[in-house]
């Protein structure tokens, strides 16, 4: 199965998280920064690829890992409904969409400021998981601070598109391009 994922490159299905979360797996996200749960975190990843056919799963999982911390060590009740326990339940994967193919702090993405929303203009890719997300984390700079944002979009929005991306290995991670178009945030 995970060879024929590979070599198809099709991304693992949203429902192989849920099939961990039953198994209890994502009741282990490392959450609010406890340095002990990274630790337990970092094994459970470490057996799941050194047992598992398919090296995707663990990258996935690992970004479970940093978007629940991310979520959990905001504080907000609202995102912890929204996002980060669709995300323990394994009904919701978050993408963390940094990349744009270039130097790692060039952010040509843009979040310009709309009264009190955001609109973001730019691409973002290889994202590890794109094709899978359901959300995604998106960095951009802010047209007039010229400071880091970053700002939670859903895959489904309106502006928001994503595509695959041809990878040479670990296709089954979902790889893609997200171009975000006068989304408002």
């Amino acid at each position: 199965m995970a060879r024929d994922r590979d070599r198809d490159a099709r991304p693992l299905p949203l429902e192989v998280l849920g099939d961990i979360a039953r198994l209890g797996w994502m009741s282990r996200l490392p959450l609010a920064g406890k340095s002990e749960a990274w630790i337990e975190w970092g094994w459970l990843l470490h057996e799941c690829g050194f047992l598992g056919e398919d090296l995707g799963l663990p990258a996935l999982l690992a970004l479970c890992g940093t978007m629940g911390d991310m979520l959990s060590q905001l504080g907000r009740d609202d995102l912890r409904e929204r996002y980060l326990r669709p995300l323990q339940e394994g009904r919701a994967f978050i993408a963390f969409a940094w990349s744009e193919g270039a130097d790692p702090f060039s952010f040509r993405t843009t979040a310009r400021p709309d009264g009190s929303d955001f609109v973001l203009d730019g691409s973002k890719k290889p994202i590890t998981g794109a094709m899978l997300a359901t959300a995604l984390v998106v960095f951009a700079r802010h047209a007039e601070t010229k400071e880091i944002v970053a700002v939670l979009v859903e895959r489904d929005d309106p502006g928001v598109e994503v595509s695959p991306v041809s990878m040479m290995g670990l296709r089954s991670a979902g790889f893609g391009h997200v171009r975000l178009q006068g989304f408002t945030a």
